[in-house]
């Protein structure tokens, strides 16, 4: 009888999680399209054309940030920065189907306490994440913490009590002790009941405390129920409404689905206003390049590439092994956001810059060799010229000549700028016209790069190398690199170090 009955406690069991898999599944999928308790994350069919949604709400906030000047010499939102833009609303529209269940990542439940400090914690391993160039885990923590910020201004009694601003102390860890001061006490009556049928026709004066309070929000016929005259969050699939205090306070939409869908813009408007606060202190609390690689701005790649005539068989292996490295880093976390060609001639250098990889990449296949007249290069000033271009974002500038420097003088400038904008410099020399100019290995040594001198016919196995050289995170030593790339044998290829 015992093991009968085990059996049958393990079926009950396993029915009821197939059940609950199931429903969380349904939620997964169809999440955009059920009411949910929150600015809905993508429009929906039935939604007004004016509704605000969690994506445009953060798309907005960014973008005007952007234009702003919030990033040193950016003032638009580029491919790069795009991606990375939606990243952070997955991780935000996200949060209505992975945190359903639960009223801390939406600030309802009355769980005040508990979304404060869910949103320090996400801040601390956002911070972590960006350490350790985490980009994928740190854009979707800032979504979350986004939803959160921008549902206490839908779910909260705030706006009702006559507040038309952002409050200062929700995502402000130093003031937690001040916002859960604010909080009315466990057994205050904060919602009087709305007149059937529960609309935003109806139930625009339902709110009788100004102490801060969160619309309740039950899915399920168990858990936790409404304590009596506390706020409602309404709308369909809320089966708290129609408990003491029913109607309910969302601002989720306008008059659609929302009890107080007539402060849904104002509560969409406050809410930006708060996700740029938090981006701002996000920017105070990181580094500049972290912050730059969290909104997509990658580092700058530059090639400076000697384009005299001595380099006619270098430059079709140049062109190639340049392209190859920027189509290596599109579409991941070492995608740049700023590409720079210089090319080495004499009695000019060309600077070409973009952030569009497509056009760099025909900027590179345009490269040919011809003129230049003596040996001697303008191979630093072209150094000079690239690494203006850089920022304090970093980057890495591979230069590719067969011949000495006749500005050598310029070295010491290469180097401070190097430093600076937090650059690395590898350098690729054939010495095919000249004998190869010391300086150019003090400048790798001095930059922490590396100087290569390779045969003239080995440009583009070459830049396997000087990938990989330039990838962070990277263990393993160049000369391992060189056996396991299959380059070619050290009397072609040799790796130069002093």
């Amino acid at each position: 009888m015992r093991s009968a009955s085990r059996r049958r406690t393990y079926r009950q069991f396993l029915a009821l999680l197939i059940v609950s898999s199931s429903l969380l599944s349904g939620l997964l999928l169809f999440s955009p399209l059920i009411s949910v308790r929150a600015f809905k994350p993508v429009h929906f069919p039935g939604a007004s054309a004016g509704d605000k949604t969690h994506v445009q709400i953060t798309e907005e906030a960014i973008k005007e940030l952007v234009e702003g000047g919030i990033i040193p010499g950016v003032n638009k939102v580029n491919r790069s920065m795009q991606k990375a833009i939606d990243q952070i609303n997955k991780g935000n529209s996200l949060t209505d189907a992975v945190g359903f269940f639960a009223d801390e990542p939406h600030f309802t439940g009355d769980k005040i306490a508990g979304s404060q400090a869910r949103l320090e914690a996400l801040y601390k391993n956002m911070k972590s994440a960006l350490e350790a160039n985490k980009l994928d885990e740190a854009r979707w923590g800032l979504g979350t913490s986004f939803h959160a910020i921008q549902d206490f201004y839908s779910h909260s009694n705030w706006i009702e009590s006559g507040r038309n601003f952002m409050n200062p102390n929700v995502a402000n860890f130093s003031r937690t002790g001040d916002l859960i001061a604010s909080m009315a006490a466990p057994n205050e009556i904060t919602c009087a009941d709305c007149a059937e049928p529960f609309t935003c026709l109806n139930c625009d004066d339902n709110v009788i405390s100004n102490n801060l309070t969160t619309a309740w929000f039950q899915s399920l016929p168990w858990g936790e129920k409404k304590p009596f005259g506390r706020c409602s969050h309404g709308g369909s699939g809320d089966l708290s409404r129609d408990e003491p205090g029913k109607g309910g306070i969302s601002k989720d939409t306008s008059c659609n689905s929302s009890p107080h869908g007539h402060l849904h813009q104002l509560a969409a408007e406050i809410a930006k206003t708060h996700t740029k606060e938090f981006l701002r202190f996000i920017k105070r609390n990181v580094t500049l390049k972290q912050f730059r690689a969290l909104l997509g701005l990658g580092e700058t790649l530059a090639f400076a590439i000697d384009t005299t005539g001595s380099m006619t068989q270098e430059i079709a292996g140049a062109r190639q092994g340049a392209t190859l490295i920027v189509n290596s880093r599109l579409n991941t976390d070492l995608e740049p956001s700023k590409y720079v060609l210089v090319e080495i001639n004499d009695p000019t250098t060309t600077v070409y810059e973009t952030d569009d990889p497509d056009l760099f990449k025909q900027a590179l296949n345009s490269l040919d060799a011809d003129d230049g007249g003596d040996c001697p290069e303008l191979a630093f000033t072209a150094m000079v010229k690239a690494l203006e271009k850089f920022d304090e974002s970093g980057g890495e500038l591979m230069v590719f000549t067969d011949a000495s420097a006749k500005d050598s003088g310029l070295a010491g400038a290469v180097i401070t700028l190097a430093e600076k904008n937090e650059a690395n410099l590898n350098l690729f020399v054939t010495g095919s016209c000249s004998p190869i100019d010391p300086e150019y290995f003090r400048v790798a040594r001095e930059t922490g790069g590396q100087a290569f001198v390779i045969a003239e016919t080995e440009t583009f196995e070459a830049t396997k190398l000087a990938d990989f050289t330039v990838r962070p995170t990277q263990s393993t030593s160049p000369i391992s690199m060189v056996r396991s790339l299959q380059l070619p044998q050290p009397t072609l290829f040799r790796l130069i170090q002093r």
